[in-house]
């Protein structure tokens, strides 16, 4: 990939879980993750942001009833930097002077007013301190994380959301019901995890290319999704899987991501 696309264009590496359990007959370890390399070909490329899970939005809570919605006290008041101009002291109602962090206040004394009048900023009770409030409908996306599996707060990944091994596996046999499983494709990608990736990286009409089609899965993924997509691979691996898949995706087949998008069947392809 460096010799590629050139190492400057490197932007990190995914760990995936790929597995939903361990592998009881591993000697040594059980290894239950793969890499996704992620590369751009473009200088400042930025992924897109994902909507905030259950998980991620649950400490947003409103007991007052603020017409504003869910919100949480909590976010920092200090600036990231020491700067001379944020170091000023701060008077409570009570007549108590604040003093400003090490590094000073995150904001000017003009801001900080504007935010103390939109009831952003508030004193705590004791008047020893200001609090911050941050409201989960001006809350922007979140950037996707490296690590895709089963994550405590704050990540909240869930291995569902990408799918693993065993999973795909089991969409292979739906789609391929009179198929031994000794003669499915050997190692197939779960839908999810493409969806994954298009949902960071792509929009509606990109184009999609896949140097090693397998079993079709980047490509059908692309067709629900509404991208284009270019794949490669050897004849027999088109005629056997990716020919078929796409044909059951055409007309509409109900696995994988299918209820996720909507997905209700149409369009076309050749080969």
């Amino acid at each position: 990939m460096d010799d590629i696309f050139g190492r400057e264009r490197y932007i990190q590496t995914v760990i995936w879980r790929n597995c939903d359990n361990s592998n009881n007959d591993a000697k040594q370890f059980s290894q239950d993750h793969n890499y996704i390399l992620v590369y751009s070909r473009n200088e400042g490329w930025e992924s897109f942001k994902l909507d905030r899970t259950e998980g991620q939005a649950k400490h947003y809570k409103n007991p007052d009833n603020d017409p504003r919605g869910p919100w949480f006290d909590g976010n920092p008041v200090n600036s990231p930097n020491p700067r001379p101009n944020l170091r000023y002291t701060i008077t409570a109602p009570n007549g108590n002077i604040i003093n400003p962090p090490a590094n000073g206040w995150r904001w000017n004394q003009e801001e900080l007013a504007r935010r103390m009048a939109t009831g952003e900023i508030r004193f705590n009770e004791s008047g020893t301190g200001i609090i911050r409030r941050t409201y989960l409908n001006e809350q922007k996306g979140l950037p996707p994380s490296t690590l895709w599996d089963i994550c405590e707060e704050p990540l909240w990944v869930d291995i569902e959301e990408t799918g693993h091994t065993r999973q795909a596996k089991y969409e292979q046999k739906k789609l391929y019901p009179g198929v031994t499983t000794s003669d499915l494709f050997k190692t197939p990608k779960p839908e999810r995890v493409i969806k994954k990736i298009y949902d960071i990286s792509t929009e509606e009409g990109d184009i999609v290319l896949d140097f090693f089609g397998g079993s079709g899965t980047s490509a059908a993924v692309a067709h629900k999704m509404k991208r284009q997509y270019i794949l490669c691979e050897q004849m027999d691996y088109i005629e056997t899987f990716i020919v078929k898949r796409l044909e059951r995706v055409v007309d509409g087949e109900d696995g994988g991501i299918s209820k996720e998008v909507d997905w209700q069947g149409g369009g076309s392809f050749v080969y």
